[in-house]
C-alpha cells in the first residue's frame, strides 16, 4: 500500500493519497480545491487517480472532488448518512460517475480496501475510512482516517451547524451523536493508526497536538476529549461544548458552496506586479480592499496605504481573512516579495475568496513620501502604557481573545468580542471613543485594529503579550501590598 499525507500550514489541514502498489491506482480523501498538487505527485510516483472522497461537507474550505471528478473523470464516493438536509446535491448533476455511500461499504482500490465508517458528532454525515491493506493477505486494517472526527489530542467540534449555519440546539443533540462515535472508536485495537484532518491551529477543535499521526491507543490514554467519556454522556457534552471559539465568519459560505454547488475552478494566478502608480488609481475606487500580509506587523502600523486591512500570513490567516473580507471583494495585496504572493492567492482561493486583482510589493512604498495623503499609520502603545492611555484619553479597550480567556482574566472594564466577530458587532461600538485593541500576542489585534480603522474608528493597537500585562498587574499588587506593612 501507499500512502502520501499532504499538508497546508495556513489551514492546518491533511488530504491523503492512498494507493495500491500493485494495481497503481489510487484514492485522494479530502482534497482541496487546487487539485493540481495531488495530480504532480501521482504522476511522479507511478499512481493513476482513480477515485475521490472527503469525509464530510466540508467548513472550512473549499473541497476540490468536484474538479477532480470534472477535469480527470474520477469516480466520487461522497456521504449518504446524516438525513436529507446535508446530502451533496451538486453531484446529482455530474457528467462522470459518483457513488453514494453508506456505514460498511467498501471502496476498492486495487488490493486497498476502504471501509465506510459512520461517525457523526462534528457534522451528521461525517463519515471516517478504515484502511486496509488485503495484498498482504490479512484482514487486519493499518489505519483509519478520522477527518474531523478524532485529531491529534483532540475531537472535532459538534457546535458547527448551531454556531455556523443557525440550526437552533442543534449542538447537544451533535455532542451526544459524537459521544456515541468515540464509543465506538475505542473499540478499535490499539495498533490502528489515526489519520486525521486538520493539526494545530485549525479552528475546528480547541487543543490538537501538532505531530501528524496517532493510534488508538495513545488517543485512548492522552486525549484529554476522550477521557471526558468515562464521565458519562451528560458529563462528555457539556465538557466537548465549553469553551469553543466563535468560528470564522467564511465557515458558513463554505458549508453551503460544498454542499450545493461544488467549488469551481481555481482562479488563475495574475504574476505582473502591479505599480504605485496603478494601485494609487485604483485606490479612487473605494470597493478596493488593499490586503497587506508583510510579516513586520509594526511596521504596517507605522506605514500603510490607507484603507488596508493587514492580515499576517500565519495560521491565524483564514481565519481573520474569512472574517474581514468577503467573496466579491476587489483585492489588491501587498507582499514582500512574490513567494509571499503566491501563497497568499493559493490561500485565499482556498476559502472561496477568489476576486484578487493583483499585488503590489512592499518596496513600491519606498518612493511615497511620508506625508503622502494615501498614507496612514496606527498609533501603537504597550500594556505598560495602558493605564495612563486610558485614563487621559476617551477611550474603550477591546478584548479580542477568546471568551474563556477574557474570563479568566482582563483589563478592567474591557469588552470582549473575538477578532473574528467583529464584523457582527460594528454597530455595538461607539464611534465617539477611542477603541484600544488587544490580544494575547498582538498577532490578532494587529488584523483587528486594521479592519476597525478601515471601518472608520479611531484605533490604538496594543503591540504587546498577554503575559507582560499580568506581570505588570501582579507587579503593581504586590508594590500595594508591601505599602501596608
Amino acid at each position: 500500500m501507499y500512502l502520501k499525507q499532504f499538508y497546508d500550514p495556513y489551514l492546518s489541514q491533511y488530504s491523503y493519497i492512498i494507493g495500491c502498489q500493485i494495481a497503481r491506482t489510487a484514492i485522494v480523501i479530502d482534497p482541496l480545491r487546487d487539485i493540481g498538487q495531488y495530480l504532480s505527485v501521482a504522476r511522479s510516483e507511478g499512481y493513476n487517480i482513480v477515485a475521490a472522497t472527503e469525509t464530510h461537507i466540508h467548513a472550512d474550505f473549499l473541497s476540490g472532488c468536484k474538479q477532480l471528478a470534472e477535469t480527470e473523470a474520477v469516480k466520487l464516493y461522497l456521504s449518504e448518512e446524516g438525513g436529507s438536509d446535508w446530502q451533496y446535491k451538486w453531484v446529482r448533476n455530474l457528467k462522470s460517475e459518483f457513488q453514494l455511500v453508506k456505514n460498511d461499504d467498501v471502496i476498492t482500490i486495487g488490493n486497498v480496501e476502504v471501509m465506510v465508517i459512520h461517525t457523526p458528532g462534528h457534522t451528521p454525515e461525517h463519515i471516517s475510512f478504515l484502511i486496509t491493506d488485503t495484498s498482504v493477505q490479512t484482514s487486519i486494517p493499518m489505519g483509519i482516517v478520522t477527518g474531523d472526527f478524532v485529531f491529534v489530542g483532540d475531537l472535532g467540534r459538534p457546535d458547527l451547524l448551531e454556531s455556523v449555519v443557525g440550526i437552533e440546539d442543534s449542538s447537544v443533540v451533535s455532542a451526544g451523536q459524537l459521544f456515541d462515535s468515540v464509543k465506538a472508536f475505542l473499540q478499535y485495537p490499539d495498533y490502528l493508526q489515526v489519520w486525521p484532518g486538520h493539526g494545530v491551529g485549525s479552528a475546528c477543535g480547541k487543543e490538537m497536538g501538532a505531530v501528524p499521526e496517532s493510534t488508538v491507543g495513545y488517543e485512548r490514554r492522552l486525549n484529554q476529549s476522550i477521557f471526558a467519556i468515562s464521565r458519562g454522556k451528560e458529563s462528555f457534552i457539556n465538557s466537548i461544548l465549553a469553551d469553543q471559539g466563535d468560528p470564522p465568519l467564511y465557515f458558513k459560505n463554505m458549508k453551503y458552496i460544498n454542499r450545493d454547488t461544488g467549488a469551481e475552478k481555481t482562479p488563475d494566478l495574475l504574476t505582473a506586479p502591479l505599480n504605485l502608480t496603478e494601485v494609487t488609481k485604483l485606490l479612487e475606487d473605494n470597493s478596493i480592499i488593499i490586503l497587506d500580509t508583510r510579516e513586520d506587523r509594526a511596521d504596517f502600523m507605522k506605514r500603510h496605504l490607507s484603507g488596508s486591512i493587514y492580515i499576517a500570513l500565519n495560521k491565524s490567516f483564514p481565519k481573520s481573512a474569512g472574517s474581514y473580507l468577503q467573496p466579491d471583494d476587489k483585492i489588491v495585496v501587498m507582499v514582500d516579495d512574490f513567494q509571499q504572493y503566491v501563497a497568499v492567492h493559493k490561500t485565499l482561493t482556498r476559502i472561496g475568496i477568489d476576486n484578487i486583482i493583483g499585488h503590489i510589493l512592499l518596496d513600491e512604498l519606498d518612493q511615497l513620501q511620508p506625508e503622502s495623503e494615501i498614507l496612514s499609520t496606527i498609533k501603537v502603545i504597550t500594556f505598560d502604557r495602558l493605564q495612563d492611555t486610558y485614563d487621559n484619553d476617551n477611550c474603550i479597550v477591546i478584548d479580542v481573545r477568546y471568551s474563556h480567556m477574557h474570563a479568566l482574566n482582563h483589563v478592567p472594564n474591557a469588552a470582549n468580542i473575538y477578532y473574528t466577530n467583529l464584523p457582527n458587532r460594528l454597530e455595538d461600538l461607539p464611534r465617539d471613543q477611542t477603541i484600544i485593541v488587544h490580544c494575547t500576542l498582538g498577532n490578532s489585534a494587529a488584523g483587528a485594529s486594521s479592519f476597525l480603522n478601515r471601518e472608520g474608528f479611531d484605533v490604538i493597537y496594543v503591540n504587546d503579550e498577554w503575559v507582560h500585562y499580568e506581570e505588570i498587574t501582579k507587579t503593581i499588587e504586590n508594590s500595594v501590598d508591601d505599602s501596608k506593612l
